[in-house]
């Protein structure tokens, strides 16, 4: 019988409550032991694999017909702590984890789904506090809004690059996730518009991998998390407000050349003590650095943004520009000191 030993350890807890999936009580479960090769606060939990052999049956989810012709997950009602989703339910392809299918499952550990899987809906997957690894559909297109959000104990996700869009505070709060991978695709069907988007805000995120191929950072996307250092890629554009604001351990960002624009406080309460504005960059506010007390040295590379926007609170820092550029004045350009480099 599947996963009899963990069936067994839960009917011998006769003194405790058995909590289901889609509670609304804000309680949070026991934090417990991790399984495999690591722990739920640490970060070698393996990403666990799909094999149709160990999905759970249908009679574990509360389902219904989708309007792509699939099937959507509405709810778990299982008792595993692993997870299978099946590939088919009723003869058809499970497409959709729906919203709030595992909202708040105390027991959950780790989910894994097929390749059938397009969507994954708004709060699936979130405040489940045992949750520590999640093997994602390769054909994943969606992730919706705090679909993952307020996990402490996430620790092992792979975003597939078949990703088009995650959803606002999508992974907000997973303190335990230290590494993430960014397709290229990834915020291509994200709004432009300015309004939060937030997916990692406050997430214990210490690394990124931005893939080639990515245009835009969405607002406030990796704010307040615990990166050091990171290196844009050649295909960015656009780094919208606070993106990076409030990581209070950033001390270096490598600009792209190709980037065009520097939103108010993209970098702000960082601790940047220099950094390098490509020539390409056109739109550049001095806000963006808000509140960087640490940095001293700004360097660009090319004549002066056709838009540079002083900051009430704009960090102390003098500005070095090249002789032969264009649109910098000396002794100070914009309340900032300047000086030939």
């Amino acid at each position: 019988m599947k996963k009899l030993l963990t069936l067994l350890l839960l009917a011998a807890m006769l003194t405790a409550p058995l909590a289901g999936c889609g509670d609304t009580d804000d309680t949070p479960a026991q934090t417990t032991e991790g399984k495999g090769n690591g722990t739920v606060n640490g970060t070698d939990d393996t990403i666990p694999e799909y094999n149709a052999a160990d999905a759970n049956p249908a009679s574990d989810f509360e389902y219904e017909a989708g309007e792509d012709g699939g099937i959507t997950i509405t709810k778990y009602v299982g008792t595993d702590t692993d997870v299978v989703i099946p590939e088919k339910i009723d003869g058809k392809d499970v497409t959709v984890i729906g919203p709030g299918a595992f909202n708040r499952c105390a027991v959950l550990e780790t989910v894994v789904m097929s390749d059938k899987v397009i969507t994954i809906a708004n709060s699936a997957f979130s405040k489940c506090d045992r949750l520590t690894a999640v093997g994602l559909s390769n054909a994943l297109v969606s992730i919706g809004e705090v679909a993952f959000g307020h996990n402490e104990n996430l620790s092992s996700i792979t975003l597939p690059d078949t990703l088009t869009c995650i959803g606002t505070f999508a992974f907000t709060n997973c303190k335990s996730l230290k590494h993430i991978n960014i397709p290229a695709h990834s915020f291509d069907n994200v709004p432009k518009d300015g309004a939060c988007n937030g997916a990692f805000r406050g997430s214990g995120l210490e690394s990124v991998d931005l893939a080639e191929g990515i245009q835009f950072i969405p607002n406030a996307t990796f704010a307040e998390t615990m990166l050091k250092e990171v290196v844009l890629p050649d295909s960015l554009q656009y780094i919208d407000s606070s993106a990076f604001a409030d990581c209070t351990s950033l001390e270096k960002i490598t600009l792209n050349e190709g980037l065009t624009t520097i939103s108010y406080k993209s970098f702000a309460n960082t601790r940047l003590t220099e950094i390098v504005i490509p020539k390409s960059v056109k739109i550049c506010l001095s806000s963006a650095f808000e509140g960087v007390t640490t940095l001293q040295k700004v360097y660009f590379e090319g004549n002066a943004p056709e838009l540079f926007m002083a900051g009430e609170e704009g960090a102390p820092f003098t500005v070095y520009y090249h002789e032969s550029a264009t649109g910098f004045t000396s002794p100070e350009w914009n309340g900032h000191k300047t000086e030939i480099w």
